[in-house]
């Protein structure tokens, strides 16, 4: 003789095991909870190569590249990797870039040995007593070079002056190098907006 099993009217259902439920609600027993997947943009990484000049020269305009990288650091989004930090760390690069890299092939090489997209070259010469510095945006996808600016001064001071100049031309012509400054007030903007907002 089976009896049902009466509850009390005042006995709460969460001591029955039930739980209450709106009427047609799908209820999962035992589910894990939903962990974020964070995902993460690929920084575009930039090599900026030494800057080179003739034998007689090189030693006083070799530092210029670790001076465009800086700035550039400081304009860019971007990974900026100066050829001075990568020298010693990566032997398969290091005599090509202790020995100078103009053409595109051997440029695509270093590129892709340093999984960088863009490489940034200069190039310091003398032209009638004056100096002249040349600097490049190669991309190693499409094998072209994407900008290119150039500046010139009576001494390698003056040309040091103009870096900023440079960089600032460099990154104009290369909208895919998204800057710091735009990045940050699309950011705030949609900040402000989203708080605006009716909630």
């Amino acid at each position: 003789l089976v009896l049902p099993l009466v509850l009390p009217l005042g006995l709460p259902l969460a001591l029955a095991g039930a739980s209450p439920a709106p009427a047609g609600a799908v209820t999962t027993t035992g589910a894990p909870a939903a962990t974020a997947i964070a995902t993460t943009t690929a920084r575009t990484r930039v090599l900026v190569l030494e800057t080179r000049a003739d034998a007689a020269y090189v030693a006083q305009v070799k530092a210029f590249g670790d001076l465009l990288a800086t700035i550039l650091e400081q304009r860019t989004s971007a990974e900026i990797v100066p050829a001075s930090s990568v020298k010693d760390r990566l032997a398969v690069a290091a005599d090509k870039l202790s020995a100078g890299c103009d053409e595109a092939s051997c440029m695509t090489e270093i590129a892709g040995a340093l999984d960088a997209r863009f490489i940034v070259a200069s190039r310091a010469s003398q032209v009638g007593g004056r100096w002249l510095m040349r600097v490049e945006l190669f991309d190693s996808q499409s094998l072209k070079i994407v900008a290119q600016a150039s500046a010139m001064s009576d001494s390698v001071e003056g040309l040091a002056a103009q870096a900023e100049q440079l960089a600032d031309e460099i990154l104009a012509k290369a909208p895919m190098l998204s800057s710091r400054a735009s990045s940050s007030s699309s950011s705030s903007s949609s900040s402000s907006s989203s708080s605006s907002s009716p909630s």
